[in-house]
């Protein structure tokens, strides 16, 4: 396949559900329900409409430079690798609900009429093995771009007659 075309496919999903869906989804939300979220500091309904667009411009970016450049080229791991990082950052913001800082201990609290309810999700473990995922996952993009580049530089020999 083309590699201007495989780049333009890899980097649809990122634009189609990072950039186009969360512009269009607030619409359907009710506006109610959004500045009450937004008072009650749970949830920034633009905030996460912004680090979703920017974020999803960032992969699909990323996603053409991985697919346009050949398997030799350094940019090719480097583009997988911040890939990786981006991707690992969503997951956080998503756990922390906007605040990726708390590493998956997110606490929520709500108070209405002089009761208050408190949640606190523990996600701290599966976020480790996550993070654990995607450190293997550069490491291995890593070696196989020394493989693909210890191929490219290969000097081919005549055989001895």
């Amino acid at each position: 396949m083309n590699r201007a075309i495989k780049s333009a496919i890899s980097a649809t999903p990122y634009l189609v559900f990072l950039v186009i869906v969360p512009l269009i989804l607030p619409r359907y939300i009710p506006s109610e329900l959004a500045r009450a979220l937004d008072q009650a500091g749970v949830i920034s309904l633009q905030g996460i409409v912004s680090t979703f667009i920017v974020i999803g411009i960032t992969l699909a970016v990323l996603s053409v430079l991985k697919n346009m450049s050949k398997e030799s080229s350094p940019l090719k791991p480097i583009a997988s690798s911040l890939g990786t990082i981006v991707t690992l950052y969503l997951i956080l913001y998503l756990v922390g609900l906007g605040n990726p800082s708390v590493f998956g201990l997110t606490n929520i609290g709500v108070q209405g009429g002089g009761v208050g309810s408190t949640l606190l999700l523990d996600l701290r473990f599966i976020l480790l093995l996550i993070m654990l995922a995607a450190a293997l996952r550069i490491i291995h993009t890593s070696l196989k771009f020394r493989e693909a580049r210890r191929q490219h530089l290969q000097v081919p020999t005549l055989p001895h007659t």
